[in-house]
């Protein structure tokens, strides 16, 4: 039906997009390739579109392409929250730290996004030669806590955001600061695990080893699998206190 209609009129902009966005569903290689030639014959792109493009792209294992798309979109539709958040994954699913950086760049005063980015930033510092990118992690999760609201509906998550910026604090091997967003996650849930584990590691960078050693091996105990493995691989980023776990 959406064939016929574009013969009759190939100006036919809802016909042709909504063939695009079919053929982008049905995900096969030939489906892909015609939803591009759809995306590309409409004369008033949208937002939206730009979205689909870049995901057709990936899905045709073209990162580069996807990446192209999404950083033109932006630049088109800066305010567009959706393309803000997919250009910053595509620049670091792509492996491109200038771009990843521009993508981190300006974003709007939204603690999720914020918060997001820091994620994103953090994960892509252990890219060989991407350590400096632990500070703008730093500085993400700071500004994203700004963006908080003080409430009690937001303690869990002010509390998450704190204990992420420990484990960048770790990584840059800063114990005032993660002894500081320790105890200020303890302050929002006492009964967090990884706020003890930080507070442990801290005691035992600043010297008090025994008394800082027993807080990380209480809050292993304490936490779950999953959370315990996050925390051993957060650790294993200081190879002289695991080294000195390992031989306990």
């Amino acid at each position: 039906m959406l064939d016929t209609a574009l013969t009759a009129d190939p100006h036919d902009a809802d016909a042709r997009r909504l063939r695009a966005e079919t053929l982008t569903a049905l995900s096969t290689p030939q489906s892909l390739k015609a939803a591009l030639a759809d995306f590309a014959a409409l004369l008033d792109p949208t937002a939206d579109d730009a979205l689909l493009v870049a995901l057709v792209h990936e899905r045709l294992d073209n990162p580069g392409a996807a990446l192209d798309t999404l950083e033109r979109a932006v630049a088109q539709w800066p305010g567009h929250p959706r393309l803000r958040q997919r250009f910053m994954e595509a620049a670091f699913k792509a492996g491109d730290l200038p771009k990843a950086q521009q993508a981190v760049r300006g974003l709007p005063d939204d603690w999720r996004m914020l918060e997001y980015a820091a994620d994103l930033t953090a994960a892509f510092a252990d890219a060989p030669g991407a350590d400096d990118l632990l500070a703008g992690a730093d500085d993400l999760y700071t500004m994203a806590l700004v963006s908080l609201p003080e409430a009690d509906w937001t303690r869990p998550f002010r509390a998450r955001i704190v204990l992420a910026r420990a484990g960048v604090n770790l990584r840059r091997c800063l114990p005032d600061e993660v002894a500081q967003d320790a105890t200020t996650a303890a302050a929002l849930i006492p009964s967090e695990p990884a706020a003890g584990f930080f507070l442990g590691w801290s005691l035992v960078k600043r010297g008090s080893v025994a008394d800082g050693l027993a807080k990380v091996r209480a809050a292993l105990r304490a936490a779950s699998e999953p959370v315990r493995d996050l925390l051993w691989r957060t650790i294993a980023h200081d190879a002289d206190f695991q080294d000195l776990m390992n031989a306990l």
